[in-house]
């Protein structure tokens, strides 16, 4: 359906698709120019995402993401604990696109939304990484993949402690005079 909002010049144009509703703005003041674009639009959808061949329906984000999820039989109950809970996560912010209309802005966009909310750059690539799992099943992550780069992860965190430090550091604990701090400290040296 092709119409003009109202105060509005350019011509706009509204469809469903495989359960979504695309709303775009055809861009032009000629009518006959914005019911082509909406052809456009709506053959490029069938066909698939920028030309590629039609294998199948393009699924919403989330039904896309369920059916992966199901088809990771055999993985580790935490594994599927975590795939579960990114899976929700992406959901709140992708569930009503189609997978093949998520671009590298919305990838980036997500990474950004997501270091405001403070989580830590390697939360944020493990939720990216099954986003890319997701997408690259589709045949879209190869497409966006140039323009979606990886948060820097540190890996600093933590050294092993030599065992003369180990000697000094149970000697000061001998020494505080507290009865509940030496049995901590051990057995976090155990662990």
């Amino acid at each position: 359906m092709v119409f003009r909002r109202k105060g509005s010049r350019f011509w706009s144009f509204k469809f469903r698709y495989n359960g979504a509703v695309i709303y775009e703005s055809a861009r032009t003041t000629n009518k006959r120019l914005a019911e082509e674009a909406e052809r456009k639009r709506r053959h490029d959808l069938e066909r698939g995402l920028r030309g590629l061949p039609r294998r199948r329906e393009t699924p919403l984000f989330g039904k896309a993401a369920r059916d992966w999820l199901d088809s990771r039989e055999g993985l580790a109950e935490k594994t599927m604990i975590a795939y579960a809970y990114y899976l929700s996560t992406l959901a709140d912010d992708l569930d009503g696109k189609l997978v093949c209309d998520i671009q590298a802005k919305d990838v980036i966009d997500l990474q950004r939304k997501r270091l405001r909310q403070g989580l830590s750059n390697r939360r944020i690539n493990h939720e990216m990484g099954v986003l890319q799992q997701i997408l690259r099943k589709h045949g879209v992550w190869p497409l966006i993949a140039s323009e979606v780069q990886k948060l820097p992860e540190r890996h600093d965190v933590g050294r092993a402690i030599p065992p003369e430090e180990v000697d000094r550091l149970l000697d000061a604990v001998k020494r505080s005079g507290s009865p509940a701090l030496l049995p901590l400290v051990v057995l976090s040296l155990d662990t």
